[in-house]
């Protein structure tokens, strides 16, 4: 009996160890960073730069308190298509030229080659496309937003969200892996105190280069594990009866 019921546990293991090797780089998904928990180590890196960087109430606050650069990587590179975006809020004390910035870039692993949304304090959103040339396009001074970077095919588009719609910044073509930073940094100046707040960081990709964890498969997993950790205690309790 007790053997049939660990035969049992091992299959629902087994399963959920299948259903987690589907997570890597053998197919396309989305991975959504909603900030509800601490950042996985697994996933991502984080460089403060001596900043405050804090993941509370299902949002990222980066609060300006030094004149460092900040730098939050998703380590898994994305392959083939992918979409990449996330809401901010500006909660910048004033508008202050050459001051700090905000950018979501993706970088080819092909040196110099790099696609950019930023918002500037200065008061501007600006899209860059380096492959290996730099060409700038500037958008309007919003508070509040979306920026994105998306590539179908080759092409390469940076963007922002506008009354309901995406508006294109700039366009690029690149056909290389590609890594996801969220950058915080200052031109020249900066006022401290000054904030910015991510939320619901999206990333799809047709490939990711290493495994993106499921939580059903590892809740799964899990459970796994504590029903044979149970049957286990039953069957000692039994023998020592």
């Amino acid at each position: 009996m007790y053997q049939r019921f660990i035969h049992a546990t091992l299959a629902l293991l087994a399963t959920a160890f299948i259903f987690l090797s589907d997570a890597a780089a053998t197919r396309g998904d989305t991975y959504i960073e909603t900030f509800d928990a601490a950042l996985n180590p697994t996933l991502w890196t984080l460089s403060t730069g001596g900043n405050d960087w804090d993941v509370a109430g299902g949002v990222l606050t980066i609060t300006r308190t030094s004149a460092g650069n900040g730098r939050l990587e998703f380590l898994p590179q994305v392959i083939g298509d992918f979409d990449v975006q996330f809401d901010y809020t500006l909660q910048w004390a004033n508008t202050y030229a050459f001051g700090d910035r905000i950018q979501l870039s993706l970088t080819s692993d092909v040196p110099n080659y790099s696609y950019i949304v930023l918002h500037a304090q200065e008061g501007s959103i600006v899209g860059v496309a380096v492959d290996p040339a730099p060409r700038y396009s500037w958008g309007p001074n919003t508070s509040s937003g979306k920026m994105r970077v998306t590539r179908t095919g080759l092409a390469v588009s940076m963007q922002y969200w506008n009354t309901g719609n995406w508006i294109t910044l700039q366009t690029g073509t690149n056909d290389r892996n590609m890594s996801i930073s969220l950058d915080n940094y200052i031109f020249n100046g900066f006022t401290p105190g000054s904030r910015v707040v991510i939320d619901n960081f999206s990333i799809t990709a047709d490939q990711f280069s290493t495994s993106i964890p499921e939580p059903s498969a590892s809740c799964l997993l899990l459970g796994g594990l504590a029903i044979l950790h149970a049957g286990y205690r039953r069957s000692r309790q039994m023998k020592d009866a």
